[in-house]
């Protein structure tokens, strides 16, 4: 787990493996632990760009919640409003309903789903992540 800081002060690329939902996860521990956002914030964007389905959904649904990462929880969200059939048959889905902050989330989107960007473009509440990124960067 250390080896990741190492890596990241050392300038070595401790994200070559953050495809993986295990090495993700380690990176996602110690950055929150140690307040490192850029390593937070890779490690995230490389989890999305891999992809969202059913093999890996539960494990990102919990890793955006347990570390606060809002691209992912967005990527995860649009997957299961889009699939909530495929999400519900999918091999964790247990881990999920056992946990009441989760299915209140799952429950909470499937029901409301994602506002859509309205009027003048300028509503930050109802942008997606990216774009609110892009318009306060």
């Amino acid at each position: 787990m250390f080896s990741v800081i190492i890596q990241y002060i050392y300038g070595d690329d401790p994200f070559a493996d953050a495809e993986s939902i295990t090495s993700a996860g380690e990176i996602l521990e110690v950055a929150d632990r140690f307040s490192f956002t850029d390593p937070k914030l890779m490690s995230e964007y490389r989890l999305v760009k891999s992809g969202v389905d059913a093999s890996n959904i539960v494990d990102l649904v919990i890793l955006a919640s347990w570390h606060s990462c809002a691209l992912l929880k967005e990527a995860a969200d649009n997957f299961i409003i889009a699939s909530p059939k495929v999400v519900i048959a999918s091999l964790g889905w247990a881990q999920v309903e056992e946990s009441a902050l989760l299915m209140a989330n799952i429950i909470k989107i499937l029901l409301i789903g994602r506002s859509k960007m309205g009027g003048d473009g300028n509503a930050l509440d109802c942008m997606d992540i990216a774009s609110l990124r892009r318009k306060l960067g």
